[in-house]
């Protein structure tokens, strides 16, 4: 049995609109996180393995902690929160990148 319950939408759903945003969503993700390793490869040299996995334990906490809190919300406060780490993550990463002369000199 299919209960169908209409939203209030801003758009009709469309099937490949919805591929096209997952993939550029995934291709995002991908570059951002070569970007990440590289920059976490050329910082600790010495200790690059502890910097990985504290980099994948703070990214799979933040992962749980999204699939906790987006089923108590409606759709529109997890993109609202994820487009402000975004942001967060991206000037934190470009102030990162511009005050260290190890990465001025490998680029």
């Amino acid at each position: 049995m299919v209960i169908l319950m209409e939203f209030n939408t801003f758009a009709l759903f469309n099937l490949h609109l919805a591929l096209l945003v997952s993939y550029i969503i995934g291709l995002g993700d991908a570059c951002s996180e070569i970007m990440i390793y590289s920059v976490v490869a050329i910082l600790y040299k010495n200790e690059c393995s502890c910097a990985y996995c504290l980099l994948n334990f703070v990214q799979l906490t933040a992962s749980a902690t999204g699939f906790f809190y987006f089923n108590y919300f409606r759709l529109d406060v997890p993109m609202y929160i994820l487009i402000s780490f975004v942001i967060v993550t991206n000037i934190c990463f470009y102030l990162v990148t511009i005050s260290n002369e190890d990465i001025k000199q490998s680029v």
